[in-house]
């Protein structure tokens, strides 16, 4: 509840402009450009203004229309823009149709402020440009200003370049009745988005863009909509500095906005299941711009590739923060940003940047592909990085594929990354031939994975998969000084059918802690773990996913490069196969390894080959307290080997190296210790067979070996 009054009080004074206005609204003309204003009723008929070249320009001393209303614009067809000003210092109430001839763009320019009530339309040929600017620059260096009108300009033929943003410029608001939109399991999902005749709000030709330039921008329930074609929203508040220009950069009718000059940038908000969709055939895409960006309330960006041509990217730049929060009131519909591909075009990319991101009670990031274009790609860069579930729902990152085309990678470099307080996901899927994307994650100070307390349903994870189908699980790349699993928070790479698993390649330059565990009521518990694997579901769940009843893909590689590993209270790094493909290989490069309270390295598998363990130690590798390494073939599989070199090796408290078979081949295990291998305590080394088969090999060598209530067996030489 501390969000939620933070949230409304922040936010207090923009939601206001949704109940400014006047006791009546009208047009009228200030009479600076010749133009005339005939109304009949609330509707306004507009004509004359001065047109120079292909510019037409009209200048209003106030300019609103009522619900219902119509201003018309009675332009040529061969005026390519319509640029108006608002010069009497009035908000305008836009609730009514906005209407011009031709191909038009229409310029609205009000530094008071602009409001769109949930009536408010578009029908124009071109694109469509509100702003509450000063006034628009001209690449001739003219200046069209609302806030200093001359009698009489001195009007251009040359084209738009620029807005000139006033010291402290006015709001622009949208208010709307907000989406119906709903969407299976996103990480699952074998559909695309229900639009559920959700309503286009504001909305421009295929094509064309719609941008939106204020001081703040606030969409309440509003909708902006542009179909292949781009959406652009700036909030720009240089009430603090000279005032500064916005660049407009123009490409058949289609324009994005430059903000490379602005020193101080302010709020966008969007709420009350507000949504910005440009899904369509084009070349689309969406770049909004603020110091705070928040979406809440299940509101959402949306880009569809519905057609042949590649789609253009989805980026978010918030010098203060990025924050996606919450879903609508029954938990159907998350606030965030959704990426799909749905024919042969490849998705754009999803892009943030942002000193701090956070996706908290089911905020997401998704990117997914059903058809065969590519999905898109989703990056992030940040200085600190946070999931934070609330309630019942997790925040979360997810790239798929359900076609043939292959899914997005996430790459995210942050300062710190933390995953905590509840289920938290960052996952790429492949459910279909195509293969997954690789999660790749570059954090300069730390990672920490922190799963939710006992009895919750969800999980925290990074994982790459493939749960049904041919296509192979993308990797998972992990990179920073300090990597931290607690609580039962998992890192991993799995196959559930036909495709291999990715591997994972951690390389964390101080230290690697993993421990701790919780009870999850649907699997009871949970250790914190890394795997790589392939784990049989239940028949029930099999039928569900419509999965096989054996899983032929392998499981992937493990590889991790550290200084220190700690596992404690259950920390496991495992690769394991439960049905008849192989296990992967599990490698550790590192100074010291210390296993103790049931912290282990396992492998196994049950028909294929159990993967191998290699341990590279400089000093000294420590097992105590029920620590242990294994591999196991729990079926007709033979056994992995076990190769060890370190200075000392020290097993203690009944723990143990172990490598074993059922019926199958048993495992090696290979000990080259230049110093001391120390064995006390009820621990053992052991390579063995449980029924029929052929046990293994334990070879050691070490200058100094010490046994004490302890044992080594099998075939062993030393």
């Amino acid at each position: 509840m501390k969000g939620i009054a933070f949230l409304s009080g922040f936010f207090g004074g923009l939601l206001t402009l949704g109940v400014i206005l006047p006791a009546y609204s009208q047009i009228t003309s200030d009479g600076t450009t010749n133009t005339n204003v005939n109304s009949i009723g609330n509707n306004f008929n507009i004509i004359n203004g001065i047109q120079k070249g292909n510019n037409l320009f009209h200048s209003f001393d106030k300019f609103s229309i009522p619900t219902g209303g119509e201003a018309i614009f009675n332009n040529s067809n061969n005026i390519v823009n319509i640029i108006n000003r608002v010069t009497g210092g009035n908000i305008s109430n836009i609730d009514g149709l906005i209407k011009a001839s031709g191909n038009a763009n229409l310029f609205l320019i009000n530094p008071a402020g602009i409001v769109f009530g949930e009536n408010a339309s578009l029908d124009i040929g071109g694109s469509f440009l509100g702003t509450t600017a000063e006034s628009i620059l001209f690449e001739d260096g003219f200046e069209f200003s609302a806030a200093n009108p001359q009698s009489k300009p001195l009007l251009t033929v040359s084209v738009p370049l620029g807005l000139q943003m006033g010291t402290n410029p006015g709001n622009i608001q949208v208010n709307g009745v907000g989406h119906n939109l709903t969407v299976e399991d996103p990480a699952l999902a074998t559909t695309p988005i229900e639009w559920n005749n959700t309503s286009v709000g504001l909305e421009v030709n295929p094509g064309k863009t719609l941008a939106l330039v204020g001081g703040n921008v606030n969409l309440a329930g509003g909708i902006l909509t542009a179909p292949g074609g781009r959406i652009e929203i700036a909030a720009v508040d240089d009430s603090n500095t000279t005032s500064q220009i916005v660049g407009l950069n123009s490409v058949n009718q289609e324009w994005n906005l430059d903000l490379s000059n602005i020193k101080q940038l302010g709020n966008v908000n969007l709420s009350q299941q507000a949504l910005l969709n440009n899904s369509g055939s084009g070349v689309s895409s969406i770049q909004v711009q603020g110091s705070r960006i928040r979406l809440q309330d299940g509101s959402v960006m949306v880009q569809e590739n519905r057609g042949s041509q590649d789609s253009g990217e989805i980026f978010l730049r918030g010098t203060e923060a990025i924050e996606l929060l919450g879903t609508v009131p029954n938990d159907d519909f998350r606030s965030g940003l959704i990426n799909d591909t749905l024919k042969t075009g490849n998705s754009g990319d999803i892009r943030l940047t942002t000193p701090n991101l956070e996706l908290s009670d089911g905020g997401m990031v998704i990117s997914r592909n059903f058809a065969t274009g590519n999905g898109g790609n989703i990056f992030v860069d940040t200085d600190d990085f946070n999931i934070i579930a609330g309630g019942p729902n997790d925040g979360f990152l997810i790239t798929k594929t359900g076609g043939s085309g292959q899914a997005g990678s996430i790459t995210i470099n942050t300062s710190t990354f933390s995953l905590q307080k509840g289920g938290s996901l960052i996952s790429s899927v492949t459910q279909s031939s195509g293969s997954g994307g690789d999660i790749i994650l570059n954090a300069t100070e730390a990672v920490n994975l922190i799963a939710p307390e006992d009895n919750a349903p969800y999980q925290t994870l990074i994982g790459a998969s493939t749960i049904g189908g041919t296509g192979d699980a993308g990797n998972v790349k992990i990179t920073t000084p300090k990597l931290t699993l607690s609580n039962g928070a998992i890192i991993s790479s799995s196959t559930f059918d036909a495709g291999n698993a990715g591997g994972i390649f951690i390389n964390a330059s101080e230290f690697i802690e993993i421990a701790g565990y919780r009870t999850n009521p649907q699997t009871g518990q949970e250790f914190s773990t890394i795997r790589s694997s392939a784990p049989l579901l239940p028949p029930n769940l099999r039928q569900l996913f419509g999965l096989p009843d054996a899983i032929t893909g392998n499981a992937g590689n493990i590889e991790i490069n550290t200084p220190s590993l700690q596992l404690f209270d259950g920390g496991t790094i495992t690769v394991n196969h439960e049905s008849v493909g192989n296990a992967g290989k599990l490698e550790v490069n590192a100074d010291r390894i210390n296993l103790q309270g049931g912290g282990h390295l396992t492998a196994s598998t049950q028909s294929g080959d159990s993967g191998n363990i290699t341990l590279q130690v400089q000093d000294s590798l420590q097992i105590i307290n029920n620590g242990f390494i294994n591999t196991e073939a729990l079926g007709r599989g033979n056994g992995g080997t076990i190769s060890i070199a370190s200075n000392n090796l020290i097993l203690e408290d009944n723990s143990s190296i172990n490598a074993s078979a059922v019926s199958g081949v048993g495992g090696n295990i290979d000990l080259q210790i230049k110093d001391k291998l120390q064995l006390s305590n009820q621990s053992e080394i052991v390579a063995d067979i449980l029924q029929a088969g052929q046990s293994g090999n334990i070879a050691i060598v070490a200058p100094e070996i010490t046994l004490t209530q302890a044992s080594i067996n099998s075939n062993s030489s030393f």
